[in-house]
């Protein structure tokens, strides 16, 4: 069986077991801000009072924008939030889309299913 993450984080050198520990605080802290409802936003995960989607904030900070940028334009937004964003901004997404080749249909005037063929060139 897999280790702890105590025994994980007592493993690392001394000098970067502080900072593991602080971040994975603030990832546990962030998560907590973070809410997903059906009636906001579509039930995207927005910051906590706001209508903020984390996925925009993320994106923007992904992009190289400073977060005291990010900051006035978003008052609502508190350090730990945008400190959130930026940790998430930097976790591999998948797509959302389909992998798989789309396969059109095409249906004819009578309703009858048809496979479109490319056309030749």
């Amino acid at each position: 069986m897999g280790r702890t993450l105590d025994e994980i984080i007592n493993a690392l050198p001394k000098s970067r077991r502080a900072r593991v520990v602080r971040r994975y605080r603030e990832l546990q802290g962030g998560l907590k801000h973070i809410v997903s409802d059906p009636s906001v936003m579509g039930g995207e995960p927005v910051f906590a009072r706001t209508r903020i989607p984390l996925a925009h904030v993320a994106g923007i900070i992904a992009k190289g924008v400073p977060l005291h940028e990010i900051a006035e334009d978003y008052p609502d937004l508190s350090r730990a939030d945008l400190h959130f964003a930026a940790i998430q901004s930097r976790v591999k997404r998948t797509p959302k889309w389909p992998r798989k080749a789309l396969r059109f249909v095409r249906m004819s005037a009578t309703g009858a299913r048809s496979r479109a063929r490319p056309r030749k060139s």
